[in-house]
Order: C-alpha cells, then sequence, then structure tokens
C-alpha cells in the first residue's frame, strides 16, 4: 500500500512538468482575424527595390473569421509585398501555418516569415534563412493555404539550425503576390498558427545518384554520407582549372566522339547570343 502511494504521488508531481512544456503542446493561435482595427493598421507595404505600394484596408467583405479582413489592392510590380511586425517572437511550439486567401483570378500568392538573421538573398543561405509557403491558385475564391512550419532540421522557422548557426526570433510576416495586374484585389483573413502537425501522405521520394548504385533521399543525405571522403581541393589559378577541364574533355572524347566544348565566357566567340560569331 505504502509503495502505491509513493508511485501515485511521483506520477502526479511529473505529471504536470511534462504538461507545462510549451515545446511539447502549444494551443493554436489565431494571429489575425482583422476584427480590430488595429490589427490592420499594424500592416504597412514592404518598401524594398522599386515594388510599388499596394492600398491596405480594413473591409468588411470577404471575411472567413468573423465579419472583417483585410483587402489588399495592387498596382502592378513583380512581388508587392505587405508586412506586419506584430507577431510573435518564438513559433517554434507551433507546427502548422494557416490563412485565408481570397482571389479574384488565377495568381500566385504566399507569406514569408523573417526572423533576425534572415536574408533576402536569392541563393541557398538566403533560403533556408526565412519560412516561405507559396501556392499557385488556379482558381478564383477562398482558399486555405496549409504549410507545415517546421518540415526539416535545417532550414527557418527555427531559432537555431542544424548547423548551428542562430536565426533568433521571428521579427516579421510577410504576404505577396507574384506579378498582379494594376487593381488587382486580395483578401486576407484568419491567419493563425496550430500546435498540431498537419497530415501528410506518406511519400518517400529516392533519387538514384549516377555512376554509383548509391540511392539518396536528398543532398542533405548524400552530403552526410560522403562526408568522410571529402578532401579540400588544392588552390589553382583559373588557367589550370581550365587546362584541366581541357584534359578531361580530351578523356571525354574518346568514347564520346560528338561531345562540344562550348565557352560562354564574356568577350569569347559566340557568348552574345544576339551576335553569334
Amino acid at each position: 500500500m505504502t509503495r502505491s502511494i509513493a508511485v501515485g504521488i511521483a506520477m502526479m508531481l511529473i505529471a504536470p512538468l511534462t504538461a507545462a512544456d510549451p515545446k511539447a503542446s502549444v494551443a493554436d493561435r489565431v494571429l489575425f482575424d482583422f476584427e480590430e482595427a488595429s490589427e490592420a493598421a499594424a500592416w504597412s507595404p514592404l518598401a524594398i527595390g522599386k515594388e510599388p505600394a499596394p492600398k491596405i484596408e480594413r473591409v468588411a467583405e470577404q471575411a472567413t473569421a468573423g465579419k472583417h479582413s483585410l483587402k489588399i489592392t495592387f498596382a502592378g510590380g513583380t512581388w508587392p509585398t505587405v508586412q506586419t511586425t506584430a507577431i510573435p517572437a518564438d513559433w517554434d511550439g507551433w507546427q502548422t501555418f494557416r490563412a485565408d486567401v481570397t482571389v479574384t483570378r488565377p495568381c500566385v500568392v504566399g507569406f514569408t516569415v523573417m526572423q533576425e538573421n534572415s536574408k533576402r538573398g536569392t541563393g541557398w543561405d538566403g533560403a533556408v534563412s526565412r519560412w516561405s509557403k507559396t501556392e499557385i491558385i488556379l482558381k478564383p475564391g477562398t482558399h486555405t493555404l496549409t504549410a507545415a512550419l517546421h518540415p526539416n532540421e535545417w532550414s527557418a522557422v527555427r531559432t537555431k539550425l542544424e548547423n548551428g548557426k542562430v536565426l533568433g526570433n521571428c521579427v516579421s510576416l510577410e504576404f505577396f503576390v507574384y506579378e498582379p495586374h494594376d487593381g488587382d484585389v486580395v483578401f486576407i483573413d484568419n491567419i493563425r498558427l496550430v500546435g498540431a502537425k498537419e497530415q501528410q501522405p506518406a511519400v518517400k521520394t529516392v533519387f538514384r545518384v549516377l555512376g554509383t548504385d548509391m540511392t539518396v533521399t536528398g543532398v542533405q543525405e548524400l552530403g552526410k554520407k560522403l562526408a568522410s571522403q571529402w578532401k579540400k581541393p588544392e588552390p589553382q589559378t583559373s588557367a589550370q582549372a581550365e587546362t584541366a577541364f581541357r584534359a578531361r574533355f580530351a578523356e571525354m572524347k574518346k568514347t564520346h566522339p560528338k561531345a562540344v566544348l562550348a565557352i560562354l565566357r564574356d568577350g569569347e566567340a559566340g557568348f552574345d547570343p544576339t551576335n553569334p560569331e
């Protein structure tokens, strides 16, 4: 009897600690339903490049949660964007992002989360430093955009990446449309963070590495498998690199006599397609 009471007390002490862990279970949170005027006032055009600034209004139209939504009228551009900084700093506990978007014609739309150390570059480092969800909408009407917030360990939204790089707090949420027409209108509403993971069908994609019997699920697995074989290349000049490449090409010609070497260097013959030489 004494042992049973002791075990029961221990379980009572442990259970609250587990339930209180914010990473283990986080309640859903609505970020914006635009029922308060201050929510719309928290959004503004993102001043980047020469993109024309969209017009932002809180309206009693196309609402999916309550009676109001945010109406965005675009004036053309390539990637015109609106943003808000009125968001939680830490998104680690939530698993899924959802937002309702109403469009009047087929278009490409999306959301981006920027963190303290996110970059806007188009390369790998920039891409993995920010979280984005892009959706190709083929039909006019209201659509719910859904995306996993933590699909992997090597990209945002995470305060710290797999390689140890610290991205920091979330600082802004952005909404963009690709090449809207002048006068295009989009409504957004019921932007929320969900504690549960989005259920995805179990699909595993495997790629065969050419020239080997190896199969991998992606470049990350390939890198891990070949990490022990990697050797730092010897420094060489551009002339040395070109000589080595020509030697490899000469060997290739022996088995592939129709192979052609093309040099697309600025200034070389044929580099300008409008003025072939």
